[in-house]
């Protein structure tokens, strides 16, 4: 692990990074920080910085890609590649998801991807309430098979 300290005579610029989660920050660094959490991030090293009173952290393994703002002759940028831990996150949220054919009274008729435990939804036409009705199976679609989401029958 990395540790640096801010010089208080240094300008700052702005880091701009996004998780291999989707979340996007930013922070403040100097020149030479940032200069030194590119090679910390080509070596794979953890950093930890300090910038006036505030104390950062970073973990390159989280990081998918990193952009240094205003620095023109050292502006850099680094898109860090997925890895498989991370290529599994990406299955089992996808894994997390099942279709359900919605049939509603208002006589929409429609398939949609959805969390895999839900038990009741609106329709996307009439807003009307809908539930799942699993006592019917999965039935086939043009998606694939799915479950029924219904409101024109009592579902237990």
């Amino acid at each position: 692990m990395y540790s640096t300290e801010l010089y208080m005579n240094e300008k700052l610029q702005m880091i701009t990074y996004v998780l291999s989660s989707g979340y996007k920050g930013s922070f403040p660094a100097t020149v030479r920080q940032a200069k030194e959490i590119f090679r910390c991030f080509e070596q794979g090293q953890k950093i930890v910085f300090n910038v006036g009173d505030e104390t950062y952290a970073i973990n390159p393994d989280h990081v998918a890609s990193m952009h240094v703002h205003g620095l023109n002759e050292a502006s850099k940028s680094v898109n860090l590649p997925l890895d498989d831990q991370q290529d599994e996150l990406a299955k089992a949220y996808h894994n997390a998801l099942d279709l359900f054919k919605i049939e509603c009274k208002c006589s929409a008729t429609y398939v949609v991807n959805i969390k895999k435990d839900t038990e009741y939804g609106k329709c996307n036409a009439c807003k009307e309430k809908l539930f799942v009705d699993r006592s019917k199976g999965r039935v086939p679609t043009y998606k694939g098979d799915a479950w029924i989401m219904t409101n024109k029958t009592s579902v237990r």
